[in-house]
């Protein structure tokens, strides 16, 4: 009597109900992985721009020149403060000018939102339901003093900073949807909370 002998491997319709299960399961996690990736957008900026506002004002103090955060709708430029003339070294720093004007203040940086996010408003007293005054074209100014303290422009008197911004992937009700970064008045120093 003839053993018969087993051989490894699977037949070819084995391999494609493997295929088609995996396809299945694939086409369910899509929604999921998307709502995570719109979820992630969010966060991703705000840590971002939590972190350049502390670079910058670590800029303002070693450089000894103020430095300017031009806050849009759709982005964030991060300009310094226009030295003064050799010819005048006790003259004050000049503010930065958008190019190109002469003399034209370049952005140091650039952080463009993602889609559907946005820098809502800079205010000095937090609320719930901020006003929503960053726009493409119109902006709002922190100044980082050269000793780190933060103020809203026009040059003023240092104070908190809130900044609000909005993923509007999101549902109104979601908890990933709203972010605020507090900016401390006299240290400047950042920190990102989760709501408004």
């Amino acid at each position: 009597m003839w053993a018969r002998r087993s051989r490894g491997g699977f037949t070819l319709v084995e391999v494609m109900v493997v295929l088609v299960i995996l396809g299945v399961l694939a086409l369910l996690a899509m929604p999921r992985l998307s709502r995570d990736r719109q979820m992630q957008g969010g966060r991703e900026f705000a840590n971002d721009l939590t972190r350049e506002l502390q670079r910058t004002r670590i800029e303002a103090v070693s450089s000894r020149l103020p430095m300017y955060v031009w806050l849009y709708s759709d982005r964030v430029e991060l300009r310094s403060a226009i030295p003064p003339p050799a010819s005048t070294p006790a003259a004050a720093p000049g503010a930065p000018t958008a190019c190109p004007c002469p003399p034209g203040t370049p952005p140091l940086r650039v952080i463009r939102t993602r889609n559907k996010i946005s820098v809502v408003d800079v205010v000095t007293v937090p609320t719930s339901t901020p006003t929503a005054n960053c726009t493409t074209t119109t902006r709002r100014d922190v100044i980082f003093g050269t000793l780190g303290a933060a103020s809203l422009g026009p040059p003023g008197a240092p104070a908190p900073l809130y900044i609000y911004i909005d993923n509007a992937n999101l549902p109104a009700n979601h908890p990933e949807r709203r972010y605020r970064i507090d900016i401390a008045a006299l240290t400047g120093f950042t920190q990102l909370r989760s709501s408004w």
